[in-house]
Order: structure tokens, then sequence, then C-alpha cells
């Protein structure tokens, strides 16, 4: 979020989308939310297509950030392919990586409104009163893909779609390589960063 305020330039986080695509009801909310029930995870396809709807939204045009997506090789070439498709170009790629426990910890205690669909966290972001919305009063629930036993499943699942991300997303735009190690930042220029995540 600092980044995005520093810049001057929106935040676009999947998750984000996804839940506000949801409480509206759009055909694409639909569509996800039938996977998210099942504690699925949602298809690179229907993926691309909530990214490409929020990228055509004003508001963009000066840039964007792009929180976890895309996460795997088909989303990181179809995100190569649609900012080809708009003559945009991805400037830089950030890899910031975390271990399992701390995934699991972060999912597990994540917590969403029935109602207006607020997010919340039991240790990062607890509401003031354990269990209930503060901005509407409704019930906070722990979703399908937040239940531990879902966790080892999607994690198995994500870790196998995402290895090769790295290489792949330098090869469509051939303008930026990240490394899957932690804090590492590489420009195909000769420029490269060190950062300390």
């Amino acid at each position: 979020m600092r980044l995005s305020a520093v810049f001057k330039i929106p935040h676009i986080a999947t998750g984000d989308i996804l839940r506000a695509a949801i409480q509206s009801y759009t055909p694409l909310g639909s569509r996800a939310k039938e996977f998210i029930d099942k504690g699925q995870l949602v298809p690179d396809e229907l993926v691309l297509d909530l990214i490409a709807e929020r990228l055509s939204q004003p508001g963009t045009e000066r840039g964007f950030l792009l929180d976890g997506f895309p996460r795997t090789v088909p989303q990181a070439e179809g995100l190569a392919r649609m900012l080809d498709e708009r003559g945009r170009k991805l400037d830089h790629v950030l890899v910031l990586d975390a271990a399992d426990e701390e995934l699991v910890m972060r999912i597990a205690g994540r917590r969403t409104c029935e109602s207006c669909q607020a997010t919340y966290h039991v240790v990062a972001k607890p509401p003031p009163v354990a269990g209930v919305c503060d901005r509407c009063g409704g019930t906070l629930i722990q979703g399908a893909t937040t239940r531990r036993r879902s966790f080892a499943t999607a994690s198995a699942n994500m870790a196998s779609r995402r290895a090769p991300c790295s290489i792949t997303s330098r090869r469509p735009s051939g303008r930026c390589a990240a490394s899957t190690r932690p804090g590492t930042w590489t420009r195909s220029s000769a420029a490269s960063t060190r950062l300390s995540c």
C-alpha cells in the first residue's frame, strides 16, 4: 500500500478484486465464488479476466501496482499478452517469499464478514468484538479456502504451478526478471537491487 501512495498509482490486489466482484454479484464474481466455496483455486483464465476488467477502469493510465498477481506461469503469460495488447510495459517485478508456516498463519487467521465482505485477521487486524464486523455488525466467517485442511492442498497445487513463473515472466516481456529467492529483484538491464525482506 505504501508504494501505491508514494507513486500515486492504484494498488490492485487479486483478493480485493475477487471479494468486490463476489459482493457485487458480477458475472465474474459469481463464477469465482463457485470455486472459492469448494475450497478450490480460482482458474487462471478467470483471474486474468478480473485483472483485465480492472486495468480497463480509469485511474490506471499512470501505472498500477499488482499485488498477488501473477502467481502462475499462465497468469504471467496472460499478463504479458494483456499489456502488449494495450501498448503497455511491465517496469518492475518484485517477488516476496514467505515460509509455509507464515502463510498458514496468515491464511488460517483470515475472517470475512458474511454481509459486507469486510476482511479481518485474528492477529494482524482483529475486529473490536471477536466474530463481529465493526462496519455492519455481520458475522465474521472463515472461508473454505482459509481452513488448514484446504491450505495443504492449495499450497502444493500453487507451488507446482508457481515454481517456474519467474523464468516465464522474463520471457514474454523481455524486460524484467525476478528470482524466487526471497528478497531478490533483478532488472534485465544491468541495474539490480537487493532488497531485505
